[in-house]
């Protein structure tokens, strides 16, 4: 069996063999930049994150990392292309749509 390659080799690799799947490299400098600007806020804060939205989890722990790379794994799943095919989950009296919605 061939070793794990790490995420940027990953994506390299994803990048050059897929047909589906590409790689926009001003929206990799883009992300870069507005992760940049807020490094030092709270929304990059393990801390401050939970505080962000109600289903973000609230337990910062190894059950907590899996969740939220199971459901940014599957995030995808629940875009819509249109405002009239959302996925809608009321939960606790409220709506959520999209990545919210698989929380």
């Amino acid at each position: 069996m061939e070793s794990l390659l790490l995420p940027k080799e990953a994506g390299k690799f994803i990048a050059e063999n897929s047909k589906d799947v590409f790689i926009v490299d001003e929206g990799v400098k883009k992300v870069a930049e507005m992760l940049f600007e807020k490094r030092n806020t709270k929304e990059l804060d393990p801390t401050g994150w939970k505080l962000l939205h109600e289903l973000n989890p609230q337990m910062m722990n190894e059950e907590s990392i899996n969740w939220v790379f199971v459901t940014d794994t599957l995030n995808f799943s629940f875009w819509s292309e249109n405002d009239d095919n959302k996925c809608l989950i009321k939960y606790k009296g409220k709506l959520h749509s999209g990545f919210w919605s698989l929380c």
